[in-house]
């Protein structure tokens, strides 16, 4: 359990540093806050609101147990499908500031959907894998462990 929090504390200064610098230049003078549209007002109140989720689980999720452990790993993958994203949000403000951001906002648009229909199917198709395989040899749990070590390997390339 250390791990896990090491991880959603290191997570959340990555994601600090990250949406920070994209709120930072959102607020200056070249883009400005008021010049946003209500969709990335949305995005960085949202933002905001992950924030504060994640804190709570830093702070309420100290004690070891075993409810606390599910929640901490429900946490870390959440958590780590934001830190995918921040990037994204900091380079479409950096891209904004400099009054390019028409060019590759759409790019960046499929990249995300691509990207996430690839991993969902991925997902579907090892754990589809799996379950025939625990039908097949219900006994052998090493085939099983390779079988998960693969499914880990692969959702990390995505």
């Amino acid at each position: 359990m250390d791990r896990m929090k090491f991880f959603l504390i290191a997570a959340f200064l990555y994601s600090i540093v990250f949406v920070g610098i994209g709120y930072a230049v959102a607020h200056a003078n070249t883009v400005g806050w008021d010049n946003l549209s209500a969709g990335w007002h949305i995005i960085f109140y949202m933002e905001a609101i992950l924030f504060a989720v994640h804190l709570m689980f830093i702070l309420f999720f100290w004690k070891k147990s075993n409810r606390n452990q599910k929640v901490l790993s429900l946490g870390m993958v959440l958590f780590t499908y934001k830190m995918a994203v921040d990037p994204f949000i900091f380079l479409a403000m950096i891209l904004k500031d400099e009054g390019i951001s028409q060019c590759y906002i759409s790019f960046f648009i499929w990249l995300l959907i691509i990207g996430l229909v690839v991993h969902v199917a991925a997902m579907f198709v090892w754990i589809n894998k799996l379950k025939k395989l625990r039908i097949r040899m219900p006994g052998e749990n090493i085939q099983i462990r390779h079988c998960w070590h693969r499914l880990f390997s692969f959702s990390l390339l995505s």
